[in-house]
């Protein structure tokens, strides 16, 4: 990733999270491979669209995940994120992508005096925000409705939020530090608090160490050697036939030529 020639703590702290597995995931791609044949793929770019972003607004994004980009494959990576420039709702992957503005790279971030030789740079305050999150982290059935996850909505209702305490103030607290050799000294992310998923593939590999065996989230992937469990399709889950196969996936992406 071209990121990391000047982040490179910051790349490093990446390479190590869940964003950075989010489409290499054996777990995830087991279950998409299970919805999307279930579907007749008209559940792929919902499920998709939080796990590769990039390779679902690029179209190059298939469940098999053949002849995708290194930047598709590295799933929710920089680019990513520092490309949001709004949301266009809540959950189900309702980013919005502006990756260019004017002809020029573009990144979106929480300092107003930011400055790369690189790429322009732009003060959001959706990036201090957890309504950032948010686009990713609620999840509803695309068809019927029901709801799946709802991590931001929880946060939204819970005390945390009454005091003013963002999902960035707990899992990506900034300590003294630079953001790049040529950066300012200031109070940077260099330390992401890991969330409640972050153990899973360890957990994955002492149940299926075949499935997971040297490098959790990160092996290949074998479909055969994961079994539904009882609860992987439930009648509430059931895809019915909606009268758009898009319906309910959200993500945009704004100035991709300038």
């Amino acid at each position: 990733m071209l990121c990391s020639g000047c982040h490179m703590e910051i790349y490093t702290q990446w390479k190590g999270s869940m964003h950075s597995d989010s489409w290499t995931d054996p777990v995830y791609r087991s279950a998409l491979h299970l919805m999307s044949e279930f579907s007749h793929g008209k559940i792929d770019n919902f499920c998709m669209g939080c796990h590769t972003p990039i390779g679902v607004v690029s179209r190059e994004a298939t469940p098999e995940g053949k002849n995708m980009s290194d930047a598709a494959v590295e799933g929710v990576q920089c680019e990513v994120c520092h490309n949001i420039s709004r949301t266009s709702g809540v959950g189900n992957g309702s980013y919005v992508l502006t990756p260019k503005l004017h002809g020029r790279p573009l990144k979106f971030g929480p300092y107003k005096d930011a400055v790369s030789p690189i790429h322009d740079t732009a003060y959001s305050k959706l990036h201090t925000q957890s309504e950032l999150c948010s686009d990713c982290h609620d999840v509803t059935h695309p068809f019927n409705k029901v709801p799946i996850e709802r991590t931001y909505t929880e946060w939204r209702d819970s005390p945390y939020n009454g005091e003013g305490i963002q999902c960035q103030d707990c899992h990506m607290k900034p300590v003294p530090g630079r953001a790049s050799p040529i950066g300012k000294d200031r109070d940077v992310v260099l330390r992401v608090r890991p969330g409640g998923h972050a153990d899973e593939s360890v957990i994955a590999g002492a149940f299926a160490p075949d499935l997971v065996p040297s490098k959790p989230r990160q092996a290949g992937i074998d479909h055969d050697a994961v079994e539904p469990g009882p609860a992987a399709v439930t009648a509430g889950n059931r895809v019915a036939e909606p009268p758009d196969p898009q319906e309910g996936v959200l993500h945009r992406i704004l100035s991709v030529g300038g």
